[in-house]
Formats: C-alpha cells, sequence, structure tokens
C-alpha cells in the first residue's frame, strides 16, 4: 500500500450528473494534457459527448491520451447498437487521425485472450492538478442506472494517479506532465491519510497465467488482512459477489467469529432479465454465506460502487470488484483512508443503501424463487464458473 506523504485532498462523488459534469469540467479545463482510463467506451450521448469534448481539447492543442480495454471493449459492442458499434469504429480513427493517442490493452499469451485477461481500472486526469477515480465506465449505465461512485483528489494521491498510466501501457510521461501535479501538492500543507494499491495479474510471468499464477495478487492479500483485522462490522459492495476462495473464507472467518458481514450487489434482473450468466455464480455461493451468517442484498438496478467499511475505522475503494475475476485476472487499483469525514460519507452511504427499498435482502426462498434457467447454468457451470 502506498501513502500519500504529503498534502492529499479527496472529494467523493455518488451524485451522477454531478460527476459527469466533473468529468467534462476537467477536459474542458485542460491547457497541456489529459489521461483518461476506463474499461470500455459505450458509444451513447455519454460517449459521443465524451469523445466530441476529447477532439475539442486535441484543437486547443491538449495531449491526450485514452486507455480502453479491448476485452471490455469487445464486451460493450454487444450491448451496442449496430450504429453504436459502427460509430465507436470511425470515432477511434477520427481520434487517432487527430493525434489523440488511443490505447487499447491487449494481453500477449493465448490463455489470457481467451479466458478475457484485461485492465479495469478508472482514471482521469489533467494539467489543472486534480484527479477523478471511478467505478464506472463511460457509458449511459453509469450514469443512468447503476449505483456508481467517484473520487476528486488532488496532491501526492493524483501524482500516484498519473504515474498509473505507466502500468496501462503508456511508454512515456513526460516530466511537464508531472510537474503541475507534483508543484500543487508541495504549494499545500500535508493533510489527510489516504493510501492507495494496484496489481496487475496480467504480468505475472505463469506460463498458464491465468490459470495459474506464480505470485500472490497483491490486492487480494491486502484484502485479505484487512478482513482479518475486523472485530465488529464490515460492509461491502460489488457489481456480482462471487469472490476467490482466498476472501471468500476471509469473509467467512470474520462472520464466525462474530463480525457482521453485509454484502450489497446487483440482483438477477440487472440485465433485464436477458442475461443471468454473470448472477449465477453469485446465487451458487448462496447457501454458504446464509450458512456462515453473511447478509446479503441484492439491487436490480444494478450496484457498481465497490466500497468496504471495516469496524466504522478504515474505507476502502476503487475499482476492484469481488469476482474471481480481479483476483487472477484483470488489473484493479483501490484507495483507502482512515480520514473520520471520509468514514463517516461511506457509513452513511452504507446506511442509505439499507434502507433503499430496491435492495432485498437474500433468503433461504431465493432457492425456491430463482427461475430454472439459472439453476441449469448452475450445473453446466459448476466446474468453470470462476470464469463467469
Amino acid at each position: 500500500m502506498k501513502k500519500q506523504h504529503g498534502y492529499s485532498k479527496l472529494e467523493f462523488i455518488f451524485d451522477r450528473k454531478e460527476e459527469w459534469k466533473a468529468r467534462i469540467k476537467m477536459i474542458r479545463g485542460a491547457k497541456k494534457f489529459l489521461y483518461s482510463s476506463s474499461f470500455f467506451l459505450h458509444y451513447d450521448k455519454y460517449g459521443k459527448e465524451y469523445v466530441e469534448e476529447l477532439v475539442k481539447a486535441n484543437a486547443r492543442g491538449v495531449d491526450i491520451t485514452l486507455v480502453l480495454d479491448g476485452f471490455g471493449q469487445m464486451l460493450c459492442s454487444n450491448l451496442m447498437t449496430k450504429e453504436e458499434q459502427e460509430g465507436v469504429k470511425d470515432a477511434f480513427v477520427r481520434m487517432e487521425k487527430l493525434g489523440i493517442k488511443v490505447i487499447f490493452c491487449k494481453p500477449e499469451k493465448l490463455l489470457q485472450k481467451c479466458l478475457g485477461s484485461g485492465m479495469h481500472i478508472k482514471i482521469q486526469v489533467s494539467d489543472a492538478g486534480g484527479a477523478l477515480f471511478f467505478s464506472g465506465n463511460i457509458s449511459g449505465t453509469a450514469y443512468e442506472k447503476w449505483q456508481e461512485m467517484s473520487v476528486y483528489v488532488e496532491g501526492d494521491i493524483a501524482c500516484f494517479l498519473l504515474g498509473e498510466f505507466y502500468t496501462l501501457g503508456v511508454k512515456k510521461i513526460p516530466f511537464e506532465h508531472e510537474y503541475p501535479l507534483i508543484e500543487k501538492a508541495m504549494k499545500k500543507r500535508a493533510k489527510g491519510n489516504i493510501g492507495y494499491i494496484s496489481y496487475d495479474p496480467v504480468l505475472d510471468p505463469h506460463p498458464l497465467n491465468p490459470m495459474m499464477l506464480s505470485k500472490p495478487n497483491e490486492n487480494t492479500d491486502y484484502l485479505e488482512r484487512e478482513i482479518d483485522k475486523a472485530v465488529s462490522r464490515i460492509c461491502l459492495s460489488s457489481v456480482f459477489f462471487k469472490p476467490c476462495p482466498q476472501l471468500m473464507k476471509a469473509l467467512e472467518r470474520a462472520s464466525k467469529r462474530g463480525v457482521k458481514v453485509e454484502v450489497f450487489h446487483s440482483g438477477l434482473n440487472v440485465f433485464n432479465g436477458a442475461i443471468t450468466i454473470p448472477y449465477t455464480p453469485c446465487w451458487m455461493r448462496y447457501k454458504k454465506c446464509l450458512k456462515a451468517g453473511i447478509t446479503i442484498w441484492e439491487n436490480d438496478e444494478g450496484e457498481h460502487t465497490k466500497m468496504i467499511l471495516i469496524d466504522n475505522k478504515k474505507v476502502i475503494f476503487g475499482s476492484y470488484n469481488f469476482e474471481w475475476a480481479a483476483h487472477d485476472r484483470i488489473s484493479e487499483a483501490m484507495m483507502e483512508s482512515t480520514d473520520k469525514e471520509h468514514i463517516h460519507i461511506i457509513r452513511e452511504k452504507f446506511r442509505e443503501m439499507r434502507r433503499n427499498p430496491k435492495n432485498k435482502i437474500v433468503t433461504e426462498d431465493i432457492f425456491k424463487t430463482v427461475p430454472l434457467k439459472v439453476k441449469i447454468q448452475a450445473i453446466l457451470i459448476k466446474f468453470v464458473h470462476r470464469w463467469f
């Protein structure tokens, strides 16, 4: 865990309209450079506006780098109309012709390509001196349907985020791009207590990666240690709850020693019931969860925040979902804070989620009411569910 040593400012943004305004404001305010990363860009009204803002900034002389995940962009194309698919291809060609650097993260190994290895870190940073760190992607789903969270940061932590682009495929970040962030951090008094951690299992040297890894995932190990420290309560959210065994066992241990464990994630109908396979591995874990005393909440509109609150003493947030993919095949990043104000904000957010009528607690009835389709899928993917 990298700790900031100087000034760091952090503001949570849960309102989706405000977050979009912050994204666009940063692009419009950029004078020298802007770096942006996302799992994918959906060419709906948000994706189109985003591209146009990048093009306008480029025309002002702003040096722009856009990093997307190759596998994520392919998955997103399945959600686009034919017109959107053609439009986004043209948009990428247009941007590259204008000099906007568009980088698609793609693993080299065949197994990694077949099993969906890639990049899942979402950052936007500019010469204005701040950075945005997201849970969502450039898509209407993130701004009109799913629950999301973002943070705006300045100071040392923003410098960390700019440096992350080295690991996302950017070969060189000029010092004149780093300097405005360093200068802003140096002008302010030391403040805050924010940590940052990221890890890319794609780089693991094992020849059978991602089926087998030769090194531990530093993100997963960090989360296991924090879960094992809990003494009273753990609240966490994830798009779907289907963690690797290492984290599942840690949560079971916590619950068995008396820690109240609550999980908020997406329900069966998050894709309007048309696509159920991402949900099925979650349902397959429910018996173990209920037996261990873990409380599960489902939201059919889509829960896409990635937050963990431990004992009302520490908050952890970022891109890491409690899914097997985050452990063995996708690069992820998280921040942590022990700031009382940050803890209060996240604690209140979880209280709001409990009061939200769209969040429903999972009970034993789920094994009777789940559609037959899910039960059949559970049988078919019993031995390969880690890949779904």
